[in-house]
């Protein structure tokens, strides 16, 4: 059984002369508990050094100056049941680390070559469990088979792209932590740094000793911290906040949810408002001023009019492995049930929180989430399993509007029909008042519904939304503002920026259920939406009939590809309206702009990063004539940005 990265490199590694080798007639003897390593190189593989070795077996360190040094940490793990690659070990009593996670270690004083020694200090329950990832650089994989299984519950001092591998077996394992990727030393910690800024990525900025610039997750700017290095890449150190001084000029308020700790989606609760604003404001600026934009105006942030229960969109996940907390991890109960509906742990797919209470979305949602979560344990429903791609209950969907309507739409991930028709039946019967009750079964390989059609099981198919003076259809798939309050100040806004007497001819790209061009068509002649799905397509249409509007059009299609027959169609806009999803303009959207683009473009974006990146790409023709950022996500460090581009000449 061997074990690396990518399971594509695994014959480069045999023909390497990498591997391991067993006698599988002598399983039970003392002497074949252990891996015998044939070679314990050093084998590079994708800039990443790989080691070999066990913790009996391993070469000295004189016969490898090259190599990374290999040391010794009290561990206690059984047997393993399953490789990475599928490959039985069965009765084998090794555990392989591959890419793992950290939650706490210790440098070794005086470590040559930047070697450095862990102590693998909290595991928990599951057979083969992979360990938390929250980015590509970071540890992916775990494969254990014992009651409990690695897991993290900090920021992982090991995050410079480096990777740990390893097995262990008997008293005495091994862990290799090689360190390649430019990072010379033991893990460092810098102390007292102040940060003075925010990056484009919402980190706090400051400077080493050295000069060299600190980019740390989790800290704002007035901070004075504590940060522990965790990659360096040329002039940049990246590091995780881990202590903050008295000194610290913005204060911290207690979160109020009780998940604020595990959760990483409301990261911002611990932060007063007010300042959440500053920041979000200053990763505007950042984003353009890293992206080499000339500085233009940038208004004050419009604040979002609810800070909490702004949301009419939720989706809950089921999940059959529940995120264990670090006191159910200390308490070393055994936990019977691991079943949870909630969110999906940072970085985790085939982990779920157990929400309790989410304060984003209003009531009936919460109650709604509790019922059914109540419901499926009482009746003994499955639920899904990321992993094994199993379980009947797979995602709770629930919608609520301006106008007071609920819908909820449940996602099978088997198909019992007794089973989901009582359960439908049970919500309706609990809620009398909701709208719509929908489900759909899904058994591919992600939570999508692209490519799925919800099945009504109660009332319409859609519920009502209000924005301003429209009354919109929001189906079961559509895509709508999740903010509807501060959507409508949004497209105030974005009204403000297109300069609209009546007159004017306006193109609303990436047009989604064509909610924007609606709202901007009673100040202009005529106003059109270019939406490339086909179920936005549908509701754009439904709803321009719905709302009796005769000077909009809706054009299906890809922007890239369609545009150029609008402009032969409609003629030259006076007015373009672009709003992209978070990657950005298409590549081949970019020239058609500077060639065709309209006079004025308001461009509206939840990513300020690519929204500079494609306001570089039109510099040649367009300047920036202001920005007006949108809070439509309150205790986040998403933040919406209106900018207003303007064709030279």
């Amino acid at each position: 059984a061997l074990y690396e990265p990518h399971q594509r490199d695994r014959q480069a590694l045999i023909g390497q002369g990498n591997r391991f080798r067993r006698e599988p007639r002598q399983f039970g003897t003392e002497e074949q508990r252990r891996w015998t390593p044939l070679d314990s190189k050093i084998t590079k593989l994708r800039g990443n050094a790989v080691g070999r070795g066990c913790h009996d077996s391993v070469a000295p360190r004189a016969e490898r100056p090259n190599a990374p040094i290999y040391r010794i940490v009290p561990l206690d793990i059984e047997p393993l049941g399953r490789s990475q690659f599928d490959t039985r070990v069965d009765r084998v009593p090794v555990l392989f680390f591959h890419d793992v996670h950290i939650l706490d270690a210790e440098a070794v004083t005086g470590a040559q070559n930047g070697a450095g020694v862990v102590r693998l200090v909290d595991v928990l329950q599951n057979d083969g469990d992979v360990a938390r990832s929250a980015g590509k650089h970071r540890f992916h994989t775990l494969q254990a088979s014992r009651r409990d299984d690695l897991r993290e519950h900090s920021d992982p001092f090991l995050d410079h792209g480096s990777i740990l591998n390893g097995c262990v077996g008997g008293d005495n394992p091994v862990i290799d932590i090689p360190m390649d990727r430019g990072y010379t030393g033991a893990v460092k910690v810098l102390t007292d740094l102040a940060i003075t800024g925010v990056d484009s990525r919402g980190r706090g900025r400051g400077l080493a000793p050295d000069g060299r610039a600190v980019a740390v997750a989790g800290a704002l700017p007035g901070d004075t911290v504590d940060a522990r290095v965790t990659r360096r890449r040329g002039s940049l150190i990246q590091a995780t906040a881990t202590s903050f001084s008295d000194a610290s000029t913005i204060p911290r308020v207690t979160p109020f949810c009780s998940h604020f700790a595990e959760c990483g989606g409301c990261t911002l609760q611990d932060v007063p408002y007010a300042d959440q604003l500053a920041l979000k404001e200053s990763i505007v600026r950042a984003s353009f001023r890293e992206a080499g934009v000339p500085e233009a105006p940038i208004a004050p942030i419009l604040p979002s009019p609810d800070e909490r229960e702004y949301r009419n969109k939720l989706e809950y996940s089921f999940g059959a492995q529940r995120w264990l907390s670090r006191a159910e991890i200390e308490s070393g109960d055994e936990i019977a049930d691991r079943r949870a509906l909630g969110f999906h742990a940072p970085g985790r797919f085939d982990r779920v929180i157990a929400v309790e209470r989410c304060h984003l979305q209003p009531e009936p949602g919460p109650s709604l989430r509790t019922f059914v979560d109540t419901y499926a344990r009482e009746h003994g429903l499955t639920y899904y399993d990321a992993k094994a791609h199993t379980g009947f209950l797979r995602l709770l969907t629930i919608r609520t509007s301006l106008t007071g309507q609920t819908m909820v739409i449940v996602m099978f991930g088997e198909r019992h029909r007794a089973n989901r028709d009582a359960l439908l039946r049970a919500i309706r019967q609990e809620f009398p008042d909701i709208d719509a009750i929908a489900y759909v079964e899904n058994d591919g390989a992600n939570d999508s519904m692209v490519g799925l059609d919800p099945v009504r099981v109660f009332g319409a198919d859609y519920i009502e939304e209000r924005c301003g003076p429209l009354t919109l259809q929001i189906r079961p798939k559509a895509f709508y503002q999740t903010n509807p309050r501060q959507a409508e100040r949004l497209y105030h806004r974005v009204r403000a920026d297109a300069g609209l007497t009546g007159e004017e001819l306006l193109f609303d790209l990436f047009s989604g259920i064509g909610s924007i061009g609606m709202y901007l068509s009673a100040d202009a002649r005529r106003v059109v939406c270019v939406e490339s799905v086909p179920e936005a397509v549908a509701a754009a249409e439904e709803n321009i009939r719905r709302n009796a509007l005769d000077n909009v059009d809706v054009v299906p299609g890809l922007v890239e590809r369609v545009l150029p027959e609008v402009l032969d169609r409609f003629g030259a806009p006076d007015v373009m309206v672009v709003d992209p999803p978070r990657a950005g303009l298409h590549p081949a959207v970019i020239p058609l702009l500077k060639a065709h683009g309209a006079p004025r473009i308001v461009y509206v974006s939840c990513n300020p990063r690519t929204q500079a990146r494609d306001v570089v790409e039109l510099a040649e023709v367009y300047r920036v004539v202001g920005h007006h950022p949108v809070d439509m996500f309150p205790h986040t460090r998403h933040v919406e940005n209106v900018c207003l581009l303007q064709r030279r000449g």
